[in-house]
């Protein structure tokens, strides 16, 4: 189960990054991904904090729907 869990998130994050605006993709990712604090992100993008979060908050959203759906078609 375990093993291909992370397969599976990966293939979820990269067709949402496909589909994804750059502008909020990369606050996601730096966020998210890289663990960088939202207030660090927001700083070095020089966009607002809230920026950050609806990016975390909408391409959060996105990945899970995208696992369930790739999950449900490896069953």
């Amino acid at each position: 189960n375990e093993e291909w869990e992370l397969p599976v998130r990966e293939a979820a994050l990269k067709k949402v990054r496909q589909g994804a605006n750059p502008k909020q993709f990369q606050p996601f990712h730096l966020h998210v991904i890289k663990g960088i604090p939202a207030k660090e992100v927001a700083r070095k993008l020089e966009v607002k904090l809230a920026e950050v979060c609806y990016a975390k908050l909408k391409l959060g959203r996105q990945v899970r729907k995208e696992v369930k759906a790739l999950e449900r078609r490896m069953l």
